[in-house]
């Protein structure tokens, strides 16, 4: 089997772990915090699923850097990456905030600045605090567009996919 293939086959197979992942994590939202008696299992499957895709996700996002060659990046690289997010976050912002202003039960305009700006972990709304992920997401980016340009790091083989990890490890701690 061609090493592309079998490369292919492997990111495949990793991608599917994260789509499991995803699935258990919204799972863990929706039906676990309805029934008391299942919190503690929910909230445990939900940390350790989050965990296991954040380490998933920065072992992909180093692979692919690592196999391009470990180049430099411009800041253009975090405006595409996070323009990408925005496709879907900033539609469901839009349902979620005219849902809250219709309802006047918990808009204000502080909530819709923070989400706007990928910073809700900072200012969770109750009942929505799973949108800390997009903070998250977006500092990722961040460290990686920081570590590629590092000296010291941008030319070591698998360098970034360390960083990643530990970064992956440091954020689901």
């Amino acid at each position: 089997m061609p090493e592309q293939e079998i490369r292919q086959q492997r990111n495949a197979t990793f991608d599917i772990i994260r789509v499991v992942a995803l699935i258990a994590i919204l799972m863990c939202h929706s039906c676990f915090d309805n029934f008391p008696a299942l919190m503690g299992i929910g909230r445990y499957l939900g940390v350790t699923f989050n965990f296991l895709f954040l380490i998933l996700s920065a072992f992909l996002l180093g692979s692919s850097w690592n196999n391009k060659g470990c180049p430099k990046l411009s800041f253009e690289y975090v405006g595409k990456r996070v323009a990408k997010l925005s496709k879907s976050y900033y539609p469901y912002l839009i349902v979620l905030f005219l849902f809250l202003y219709f309802s006047q039960d918990y808009f204000n305009w502080r909530n819709l600045m923070t989400h706007t700006l990928y910073l809700p972990w900072f200012d969770k709304i109750d009942g929505f605090g799973h949108l800390w992920f997009m903070t998250m997401i977006v500092l990722c980016y961040i460290s990686i567009w920081v570590l590629s340009n590092l000296s010291k790091w941008a030319y070591r083989p698998n360098s970034l996919i360390y960083g990643a990890l530990i970064g992956g490890v440091l954020i689901g701690v």
